[in-house]
Parts: C-alpha cells; structure tokens; sequence
C-alpha cells in the first residue's frame, strides 16, 4: 500500500501515493512554513493510513525538521485518496490551472498504469478513476486531458511553472507541442517576467521569393479588462462545445452503474458550467442585436 519518495523524505518515512498527486511546496513558501512552526509549534498534525504511510504533511514533515520540532501524527481509516483531495482543496488556493494539473497525476495513477513511484499494490480498487479525477478536482474531463498532456511531452521545468500556476494549461499545451530548445525559451521568457501568452516561441517564417497572395491577418489584441472574455477563449470555448455535441448526440441514458453521489454531483458541476456559458452567451447574443 506504500511507496517511500527517494531524496525528499528520510528513508524510513512511508509515503502513500495518494499523498504524491500535490505538488510540493516550493522553497520560499516551505521556509515561512519553517518559520510559523518556530514561533507558533506544529498546529495540525501529519495524517497516516492505518499501515503507517503518510497521507497528508510531508511538508510539514519538512519544516518540523528544520525547525527541530517533533510531529504529531493522527491516523484516517477512510479512503486516503479522497481524504488527500479534500484537505488539499481546503487547505490551498488553487487555480483552474493548478486543479487539472493535479487531476492529470491523479488520472495516471490508476489500476495497469502506475506511476515510477507507486506500486501496483498501491494502486487499490479504491482508487478514483479517470471520471472521478475530473469531478473531485473539480474541472472539465477536457482540462484533464490538456494537463496529462503537458505531462506527458513538456518538460520538467514547464511541468513545474504549471503546477505553480504561472503558466495557463491552455498556453502550456501549446508549448508541450514545441521541441525541448523552444521549450526552454519559453521557460527562460517566463523567468523574465515576460506574459506567458507573449512567451510562446514563434517559428521564423519563410523568407519571401515572391509577394504574397494576401495580407496575413493579424493578431487579435487581449482585452485588458478581467471583466472582458478574450475572442481567442470564446474561440475555444466553442470549439469544445461543438465537440460535445458530436459526443453526446446518441446519449439516451446514463451508465446505470453509477452511484447517486455521482449523478449528483454531475449535475451540480453541469449547472453551474450551464449557468456560466447561459450567461455569456446572452452577452454575445446582445452584441448581435445591437
């Protein structure tokens, strides 16, 4: 039921895979951790399954290190992967971005297909599937994708900026599709301080032998106001609409081994995504009969 992640945690520190979907702290964060601890102690003890794997607090495992205080531990008897889910969600502030990051992980430690560090003992008939991965995380089954995606092809450093949520999945996947050097670029650019939108490598284009047949078009600017939706995102906004459509033109019904928990919360995601494009399809609608 276990896998230990060799180079962060001391050896004998059992760490169970569903602690591994979150990404760890990173340094500076983890240092002011280090620093709450010293001042104030150990507020909310590291969480273990019943065979003693860590669950939940390896950073705090860190920071009680380095801050030479001893950790408390309390002990679930529940479902761990989902118990990892909820105290993360609670706990941090993630983007949109930063949730289907952490459904990919979750989406690729499933049964037949574990990840370098967790066993196939580990991975139980209790682990969520792929449709549980985008439902608890949160986000769209096409965000999930996007996310294994950049998984899958981007490199360590794209992963990372991702994860933290300085790089949108939208433009991540675009540049996962890049080869490594231009890849590269792009991190360097965000490192600068450069727009991530503004950051993708673009392809030198071909020197001319003739004039062209016609103007190139150009870029549509980014509003600059939050409150505006840019028409690059309604762009791919309906571009996975009409992709739903061609999915879910047979559906009569439900797969019927589903659970009402499930149902249920389907449709409260369903609702509120329903509500949201109502919403901004009314507005677009306006700009037509005006």
């Amino acid at each position: 039921m276990t896998a230990t992640v060799p180079g962060s945690l001391p050896d004998h520190v059992k760490i169970h895979p569903a602690a591994e979907i979150f990404p760890m702290m990173a340094a500076d964060r983890l240092a002011e951790l280090v620093q709450d601890i010293k001042e104030n102690g150990l507020l909310e003890s590291l969480t273990t399954d019943q065979d003693g794997a860590l669950i939940d607090g390896r950073n705090r495992y860190l920071a009680c290190a380095e801050a030479g205080v001893e950790p408390r531990y309390a002990t679930y008897k529940g479902d761990p992967w989902r118990y990892v889910i909820s105290a993360n969600l609670h706990r941090r502030h993630l983007t949109d971005t930063q949730r289907a990051m952490v459904a990919g992980r979750l989406a690729s430690r499933l049964p037949g297909r574990p990840s370098e560090k967790a066993s196939y003992d580990a991975i139980t008939e209790t682990s969520p599937t792929r449709r549980d991965a985008a439902d608890l995380l949160q986000v769209s089954p096409v965000a999930v994708q996007r996310a294994r995606r950049v998984q899958a092809k981007g490199s360590e450093a794209l992963n990372r900026m991702t994860e933290e949520g300085r790089v949108p999945l939208y433009t991540a996947v675009r540049v996962a599709d890049l080869d490594a050097d231009e890849q590269e670029t792009f991190v360097k650019r965000i490192d600068r301080g450069i727009a991530p939108s503004q950051a993708v490598p673009t392809k030198t284009p071909p020197v001319e032998t003739s004039a062209p047949s016609e103007t190139p078009a150009k870029r549509r600017p980014r509003p600059k106001d939050a409150r505006v939706i840019a028409a690059d995102a309604l762009d791919r906004i309906a571009v996975d609409m009409a992709g739903f459509d061609v999915a879910l033109k047979q559906v009569e019904a439900v797969d019927p081994h589903s659970t009402v928990e499930e149902r249920a919360a389907w449709v409260r995601s369903m609702t509120k995504g329903i509500q949201a494009l109502t919403r901004v399809r009314k507005l677009i609608k306006e700009t037509l009969d005006s």
